[in-house]
């Protein structure tokens, strides 16, 4: 098994015993990074290239479905003075794809990824030292990597105990994903989310589980995870934009 180490980095400040250390500089919100202006044009550019450089531009991390990522659309867009939301919008449009930002993190994908992206939570620990590790901050660069390496690095720097259930396929559940200064929690959510898992916080364990239970068989059509019909009479509910949780 090759180093783990390459594959990820656990950003720690060492205080000195003596002197205090700086605090780091406070990062904006990332509705506040996405609302400020550009000017920015892309020829016949990759997707995941323009995602990239407008998180190299804006300071955001991103996740890119692996569908979306295995299709490698291209894009052509020129921008004047136009919001980084704005522009990310309609990049993603061009290859009919959307996004969504929550926990300081832009997810593009197609609609069903953005709806399990949006829907399944960052995992919230009772426990006092699963708190602690999840308010880490580490830094992925992962390229095609199983699933179970990633984990067993995960569980060395978090010093998390990290189980996958049921086992993983490691020619099946591999994770490209490249995140700075991340917490944790939300790395591991994200690591599940793309293998098609979720991420969940029992006592001292953390899971990292299929949503479809063993044995169980899962729904007919294309599509299990449809947005749930409302109730007769009941006034539809406003979409609160893609940005909902950072705005």
């Amino acid at each position: 098994m090759r180093r783990l180490g390459a594959i990820l980095i656990l950003v720690l400040a060492a205080g000195g015993p003596a002197v205090a250390a700086e605090k780091p500089p406070k990062v904006p919100p990332l509705g506040q990074r996405l609302g400020r202006k550009i000017s920015i044009e892309f020829i016949d550019t990759p997707l995941l290239d323009v995602v990239a450089a407008l998180g190299a531009e804006l300071k955001f991390n991103s996740v890119v479905d692996p569908l979306l990522r295995a299709e490698h659309p291209k894009v052509t867009l020129k921008v004047k003075d136009m919001t980084g939301a704005n522009v990310l919008m309609t990049a993603a449009r061009e290859a009919g794809a959307v996004c969504s930002g929550a926990n300081g993190v832009v997810s593009v994908g197609y609609p069903k990824f953005i709806r399990r992206v949006r829907r399944i939570a960052t995992p919230r620990p009772f426990d006092h030292h699963v708190r602690l590790a999840f308010r880490r901050r580490i830094d992925l660069d992962l390229t095609d990597v199983p699933l179970s390496e990633v984990v067993a690095a995960l569980r060395k720097e978090l010093d998390l105990n990290i189980l996958i259930t049921p086992a993983s396929d490691d020619k099946k559940d591999r994770v490209t994903l490249r995140m700075t200064d991340v917490k944790g929690g939300v790395a591991l959510k994200y690591v599940a989310l793309l293998v098609g898992r979720s991420a969940r916080a029992e006592h001292r364990i953390v899971m990292i589980e299929s949503p479809v239970v063993p044995g169980q068989k899962p729904k007919p059509g294309p599509d299990p995870d449809p947005a749930p019909d409302p109730e007769p009479g009941a006034k539809p509910k406003p979409d609160p934009g893609p940005f909902e949780d950072d705005f």
